[in-house]
């Protein structure tokens, strides 16, 4: 019975982390590894006390998401000529490949530094 709650439990947070984008799931990776490194240098620097090792898990899981977040990779987007939206370099400006087709006035948009899409010149 421990066997199957433990499988749905994986699978509720494999579901869960499917949906987030690489940024968030950088996070998230980050805070468990830093919590669980934390708890562990907690413990040990307290001699196995459970409160030094939950300040160090509270530590290491708030340091290890910031890294995460930091560290994670940088999207940005723009609008083709047909107005789909594709992935570009963040350090590359968007521009048109092709004319857009009359009934799709092109927009370009790239992502700032707080993660909202911006309209630019194409």
């Amino acid at each position: 019975m421990k066997l199957v709650q433990m499988s749905l439990i994986a699978g509720a947070l494999a579901l869960a982390v499917a949906g987030c984008t690489p940024q968030e799931q950088r996070a998230g990776t980050g805070a468990l590894v830093g919590g669980g490194l934390g708890a562990a240098v907690g413990a040990i620097a307290t001699n196995g006390d459970a409160g030094g090792a939950l300040v160090g898990g509270a530590i290491g899981a708030a340091s290890g998401a910031m890294i995460g977040a930091a560290t994670a990779p940088r999207e940005c987007y723009a609008r083709d000529a047909w107005g789909r939206t594709v992935a570009v370099p963040c350090n590359q400006a968007p521009v048109a490949s092709a004319p857009p087709p009359s009934s799709h006035p092109q927009a370009c948009y790239v992502r700032d530094r707080s993660g909202q899409l911006v309209r630019v010149q194409c």
